[in-house]
């Protein structure tokens, strides 16, 4: 899913993104997508798997600090 895609569906309520990462583009400056768009808006819940093996440490970092 790209970022304007999850654009439209965040404005029709979408606030809830399963596993993080987890068969997802991943956070890239070129091509924005899922990921990037969901940490952007604060009001998104996102679940991660955060047991060092499918995310590592310093990407759940970043993901908290966002």
């Amino acid at each position: 899913m790209e970022a304007e895609e999850f654009e439209k569906d965040y404005k029709l309520g979408a606030a809830h993104i399963t596993h993080l990462f987890n068969a997802m583009s991943g956070v890239d400056h070129k091509r924005p997508g899922l990921a990037t768009a969901a940490l952007n808006h604060k009001d998104v819940l996102v679940e991660v798997i955060s047991d060092g093996i499918h995310v590592q440490p310093e990407i759940l970092k970043f993901v908290f600090d966002h």
